[in-house]
């Protein structure tokens, strides 16, 4: 693991494509769409911080969510993309935020390089939070770069 910097688009891109290329058909079902439930971190870990007393925020939603997601949900062991892309990354800060990337990027300033990283990593988040792989996450935010670029251009 690298020690953290501010994550350039480049390197939101190279992250991406390393963790959905390792597990090209994960499926991370998040029941909150919006993202509001999102988790960057397995439950494993966020169950042994609430059992230690050592979660710093949003303490009965987490509660909430351990008891009601099943044994067997692939979010036991494994963050989301994104979690998983920032915690390759070195990053630590975001951790125990619930939410949107938006949410970590208030939460975490000097995380993000830029807003466009911000965006790209939105863009997959939210293709993520409905359902689609993680590979089709990671296409789905570069085919917006591809869209803005368009637009750009014009």
């Amino acid at each position: 693991m690298i020690a953290a910097t501010a994550i350039d688009l480049e390197t939101a891109r190279r992250l991406l494509d390393e963790v959905s290329g390792q597990h090209p058909d994960r499926v991370y079902r998040n029941p909150e769409a919006d993202g509001s439930m999102c988790v960057y971190i397995p439950l494993n870990e966020a169950k042994q911080a609430l059992e230690a007393g050592d979660l710093p925020t949003r303490v009965s939603d987490w509660a909430t969510l351990i008891n009601e997601v099943p044994p067997d949900d692939v979010r036991w062991s494994t963050g989301c993309l994104i979690g998983e892309a920032l915690t390759r990354h070195g990053a630590g800060r975001h951790r125990f935020i619930m939410g949107s990337v938006l949410a970590v990027w208030d939460a975490c300033p000097g995380l993000f390089a830029s807003t466009d990283v911000v965006d790209y990593l939105d863009a997959a988040q939210s293709a993520q939070d409905n359902g689609a792989t993680w590979r089709t996450a990671y296409l789905a935010a570069e085919a917006g770069l591809i869209s803005s670029d368009n637009v750009d251009d014009e």
